[in-house]
């Protein structure tokens, strides 16, 4: 497999904005002749600033022409990322280059909607991976997706699962980043699973107090309020705490996750969030992994994990952080798509 990887990737000069893990994972399988070549190309960066049909298809085009791929992976497409009619360009000079699409973001309408770019690809892409199922696929399946597979969310051990255990003293009883969940463009109406996450709050607030670390945007209001944390610092400052605590927006989308589990394990503190349809068969045997079905029952799990004996929770975060790097990985996540790529192109033969 010769594989163009069209990544999501906004600046490729900044370290906290590329896509280190499939990057690093790609370049393990270019080595260990798992695909036969890669290119990697930044295409919402090196594109930036070109808007008509035909300059920005003939550019991705000339990419294609160039490497002659026998696979081609796109990552999460912004709205504009294919303007008018580019994609529909770029694949009719290319009809017969095997394309997969790869987001691991949820999508609901109205809130979340399948942009106008995504809409071109799905119904080309020969294969489509998402982290969810249930009306997830169903939405996807609507906008013309025709082989859609579950693919969990993964983290990249270049920026996270680094910090060793014993060298962050614990300064807080749990910790929570996420921004508070009103929609930008109407700060009246909340992102599904929002107003759950704001009741998780309050309880979290009048509980703990300053013992509860709250980053992210939105919650200047609550004594616990730490204002945002950059992605580079995020596992710095859940090791300072002894549990780390979520409610997913998007929470009645079974089997999701948002990147936030896999960051959290790997950064071996015991993490608690709310639960998903599925959950008990992806992520039943984990160690330090808890499930609430309320905001209620989620301040009752870390009252618990807080009253055991700190060794206990650290020994539970080890295990979280071990199955995290064996099953999250990028190299994991991304082998497997590899993977079902080949199968599906082996399929086109027949």
């Amino acid at each position: 497999m010769r594989l163009l990887y069209l990544p999501n990737e906004q600046q490729v000069d900044d370290p906290s904005k590329i896509q280190a893990g499939p990057r690093a994972a790609f370049e393990k399988f270019k080595d260990q002749g798992i695909i036969s070549d890669l290119r990697v190309f930044s295409y919402l960066s090196e594109l930036r600033g070109i808007h008509d049909d035909r300059s920005y298809s003939e550019a991705i085009c000339s990419v294609i022409s160039d490497f002659s791929p026998t696979a081609l992976l796109v990552q999460h497409s912004p709205k504009d990322s294919f303007p008018g009619k580019s994609w529909e360009m770029i694949r009719s000079r290319f009809p017969d280059l095997f394309t997969a699409y790869h987001d691991e973001d949820p999508y609901a309408w109205p809130m979340k909607r399948i942009n106008r770019a995504m809409k071109a690809i799905l119904p080309t892409a020969n294969i489509v991976f998402i982290s969810g199922m249930g009306k997830l696929k169903d939405y996807y399946a609507h906008n013309g997706a025709r082989n859609i597979h579950y693919i969990n969310h993964y983290f990249d051990r270049q920026r996270n699962g680094r910090i060793p255990l014993a060298e962050t003293p614990k300064e807080f009883a749990a910790i929570m980043i996420g921004n508070n969940g009103r929609h930008s463009r109407a700060p009246l109406f909340y992102y599904p699973g929002g107003r759950r996450r704001h009741r998780l709050v309050r309880r979290m607030n009048a509980r703990f107090g300053e013992k509860f670390a709250l980053y992210g945007s939105g919650w200047d209001q609550y004594i616990c309020s730490k204002g945002k944390v950059s992605w580079l610092e995020q596992e710095k400052a859940i090791r300072k705490a002894q549990v780390s605590v979520n409610w997913d927006h998007f929470d009645t989308i079974p089997y999701y996750c948002s990147d936030r589990l896999p960051i959290s394990l790997a950064a071996a503190v015991p993490h608690v969030t709310s639960y998903h349809h599925g959950y008990e068969h992806i992520f039943g045997r984990v160690p330090g992994l808890y499930f609430a079905k309320s905001p209620a029952e989620c301040v009752d799990l870390v009252e618990w994990l807080i009253s055991r004996p700190q060794a206990e929770l650290d020994d539970e975060g080890q295990g979280a952080r071990e199955w995290c790097f064996a099953h999250l990985e990028a190299e994991k996540i991304f082998g497997q798509i590899i993977s079902t790529m080949k199968n599906e192109q082996c399929k086109d033969l027949f």
